[in-house]
């Protein structure tokens, strides 16, 4: 179903039922991101000196502003969140990037993907008219 039709179908409330579902949606996956970026950090092998220790500080960087995000999601579901949603998405991208281009494919791969999942979520979510 698309958004353009819950406003013509059932008015507010499935509205609102859909923004729900997008928030919590948008809070599972900046978690499973937040869990795969410090995992990947944790594993990164710092024997590739100054380029490790940059993507290592990326890979906590996102991993903090995705708990940051949902955690502001779960407590108030409009603060001044727009801002975040976008942050947290343009850093996600940014990350499954780096994780593409700087580590085995094979080690990076759930990061990678729970980076775009991510992204997407907080994308969708920062175009819902409610958020502030």
């Amino acid at each position: 179903m698309l958004r353009s039709d819950i406003g013509t179908r059932g008015g507010n409330e499935l509205l609102e039922q859909f923004e729900r579902l997008e928030r919590a949606d948008c809070i599972a996956r900046c978690h499973a991101s937040h869990r795969a970026c410090l995992d990947l950090a944790a594993a990164l092998d710092h024997d590739y000196g100054i380029e490790a220790v940059r993507f290592g500080t990326l890979l906590l960087d996102c991993a903090e502003i995705n708990l940051m995000l949902a955690a502001s999601l779960a407590d108030c579901p409009t603060r001044l969140n727009r801002p975040l949603a976008m942050l947290c998405a343009e850093i996600g991208e940014r990350c499954g990037a780096e994780c593409a281009r700087c580590v085995d494919e094979d080690e990076a791969d759930a990061c990678i993907s729970a980076c775009a999942r991510s992204a997407h979520a907080c994308r969708r979510l920062a175009e819902l008219e409610t958020l502030q």
